[in-house]
This record gives structure tokens, C-alpha cells and sequence, in this order.
């Protein structure tokens, strides 16, 4: 008899699990990336990030190893626009409201250091990607549930999605897909 409660008590604890997984991806989907890289002197670094129109990125960089912990950044849109630029920065937080659908430019520049490289930790949290056709209309009169689940990390391991490293010297393609050395 006691198995049997127990099972039963276990078969409710996965139900509830597997709902509340269910209900919070309704929400729509974002995408959460973390990178740390070392940035040598004398060098950038460039990473691409697919992104929808009308969606939002935000990106967070911070400078956690080097002498002088401070990087120049960039953010440049499919089209070519510079989006945000800042020198010399030891860290900062940007969201971008994509007007536009492509791989926008995030880069790392330490061309100004000639002897000291930098070990730099990025992260990229893309929201409204899949699934967040309605947008804010779409949950217009809906309120946010008062209890709040613990117990439950909803962040899963490091890994790097949706945008990859690109080094100066590779090669790059441009819009009509046509790479130039």
C-alpha cells in the first residue's frame, strides 16, 4: 500500500513538473548565450547573431582579465549601421529592438593595446524569436500569476547558440552570399 501511494505522490510531482515547463515556454521563446573568450593585444574579435524584426537583443559584456579591463564594442546591423560603439569601456548592457531580420555584428576590439590581452565574458539573450507572433496585444488583460515556483533552475549549461566567432584575416560573405578574402 505504501509503494503505491508513494508512486502516486511521484506521478503528481512529474505531472506538475512537465505543466509548469509547459505553461512557461507559452510565453515565448528566448535564447540565453554565454561566451568568454581571450581577446589577444593588437587584435578584435566579431560574433554574429541571427535576430527577427521586431524582437529584442540584449547583450552584456564585461572585461574580466587584463591589464587596463577595457575593450572597445560594437553592435552593426545586417544592413552595415553602427548601432552602438563604445571606447575604452570595462563593461556595459545594451538592448537592440532589430528593425530588421539577419546576423547583426557584435565586436570586441584591442587593437589600441599593443602588450596586454583582455579576457572578455559576453552574454546574448534574444527574445520574441519563435512563437511571439501577437506580441503584447496577444496577452493584453492577462495578469501574472502570484506564486512563484522554487526549487527549479530554469537556466540550462553555458553554450554558445546562434552566433559564431569570426577572426579578422577569414573570410566573410556578403548579402548575396558571395565570400571576399
Amino acid at each position: 500500500m505504501e509503494f503505491h501511494r508513494s508512486r502516486g505522490v511521484l506521478w503528481l510531482l512529474a505531472f506538475m513538473f512537465g505543466w509548469l515547463f509547459g505553461s512557461v515556454s507559452c510565453f515565448g521563446s528566448n535564447l540565453d548565450s554565454e561566451f568568454t573568450f581571450l581577446l589577444p593585444a593588437g587584435r578584435s574579435e566579431c560574433f554574429f547573431q541571427t535576430a527577427i524584426k521586431n524582437g529584442t537583443m540584449e547583450v552584456e559584456y564585461q572585461v574580466i582579465a587584463g591589464a587596463g579591463m577595457d575593450v572597445d564594442f560594437t553592435i552593426v546591423s545586417p544592413e552595415g549601421s553602427r548601432l552602438i560603439m563604445e571606447s575604452r569601456r570595462s563593461d556595459g548592457v545594451h538592448v537592440v529592438e532589430p528593425t530588421q531580420e539577419g546576423d547583426y555584428e557584435i565586436c570586441f576590439d584591442n587593437s589600441f593595446s599593443h602588450f596586454s590581452e583582455k579576457m572578455v565574458f559576453f552574454e546574448i539573450i534574444i527574445e520574441g524569436q519563435a512563437g511571439d507572433v501577437g506580441g503584447d496585444e496577444e496577452w493584453a488583460g492577462l495578469e501574472e500569476p502570484d506564486w512563484k515556483p522554487f526549487g527549479v533552475q530554469a537556466r540550462g549549461h553555458p553554450r554558445v547558440h546562434g552566433f559564431s566567432p569570426q577572426t579578422p584575416g577569414a573570410q566573410q560573405a556578403d548579402a548575396n552570399g558571395v565570400a571576399s578574402f
